[in-house]
């Protein structure tokens, strides 16, 4: 006798009866996530993004933001790098705030040198600490809420270390964070960052240690019009390590951002763009003005080869 209702007939795939044992427990071993992938591809690509903002550090400088603007926007790829040391207590560390990577005098990042004596992540002007400035072409002026000056968001962002000092001198560990609610992580030891769940420890090593930006307010999808929210916008993405004590540790560092302005003030179009445009034009102008002039002798080669 056939217990099964009509209701539960109607939820069960048609060829259910035809199945074997074996295939039913074959579809039920599937990962979930396939239920997830019945949803619309713009929504999974939706998600996605919202969830897991574009590397930094590869691929077209032209990205755009997973929230669609209609404002013409100008993409730009801004960098900052150079060598952070561990200090005399072997605590050494890098500190970055995305948004001030959009003027190029915002330090945007913080680092230590040899002469660092602290044990927490600090800010100039103590001693052996360093401000790291951002590539980009504007400066903080340039920024505001009238239509002459540019507003910036951040598409995404983010930091890499790796060691490059002596493997005599290699040793202790690294610890990763983005601050969870992009608070200021200006005076956290190691201890400190160790404690907040969603740190990441790493061994000291010549591969790259990469720490990527992901937005926790709707706020952070929008334009804004001060890189540095009146000075006191945080820096919250950090890479701190700890050394044995004596040995001072030698790390390259590279800060990445992808970000989209616009205003009346921005060029849309990005120079390297225009200069292309312009010599595709220039080309084409000169190759009329040939065949103008040479029009005759062209044809008379034409007929010659009849």
């Amino acid at each position: 006798m056939n217990n099964v209702t009509d209701e539960e007939q109607q939820e069960w795939p048609q060829s259910h009866s035809t199945q074997t044992q074996a295939q039913e427990d074959q579809e039920q071993r599937k990962p979930k996530t396939e239920v997830r992938a019945a949803q619309s591809p713009p929504f999974e690509v939706y998600l996605r993004l919202r969830s897991f903002p574009d590397k930094p550090f590869h691929g077209s400088r032209k990205r755009v933001h997973s929230e669609l603007s209609p404002l013409m926007t100008r993409k730009v790829r801004t960098f900052a790098k150079g060598v952070m040391n561990t200090g005399t207590l072997g605590f050494g560390f890098v500190l970055l705030s995305p948004e001030r990577m959009a003027a190029n005098d915002t330090a945007p990042v913080y680092f230590s040198d040899a002469t660092y004596a602290g044990s927490t992540v600090n800010t100039p002007p103590a001693v052996g600490v360093v401000i790291g400035a951002s590539n980009s072409d504007y400066v903080l002026a340039q920024f505001g809420t009238t239509a002459t000056l540019a507003q910036f968001r951040v598409v995404s962002s983010g930091l890499r270390v790796r060691y490059v000092g002596t493997n005599l001198n290699r040793g202790g560990q690294m610890i990763a964070l983005q601050e969870p609610t992009h608070d200021d992580l200006l005076g956290y030891s190691l201890t400190a960052l160790d404690a907040q769940d969603q740190s990441v420890r790493f061994k000291v090593n010549e591969k790259w240690t990469y720490l990527t930006y992901r937005p926790v307010f709707d706020s952070e999808t929008l334009f804004s019009a001060d890189p540095v929210l009146g000075g006191v916008r945080a820096r919250y993405l950090v890479i701190a390590v700890q050394a044995p004590t004596g040995v001072s540790g030698a790390f390259e560092w590279e800060a990445f951002t992808n970000f989209e302005f616009t205003g009346q003030s921005v060029d849309v179009i990005e120079t390297r763009e225009k200069t292309f445009l312009q010599e595709v034009e220039t080309y084409a102008s000169q190759g009329l003005t040939w065949l103008v002039q040479n029009a005759g002798a062209a044809a008379a080669g034409l007929i010659a080869m009849l």
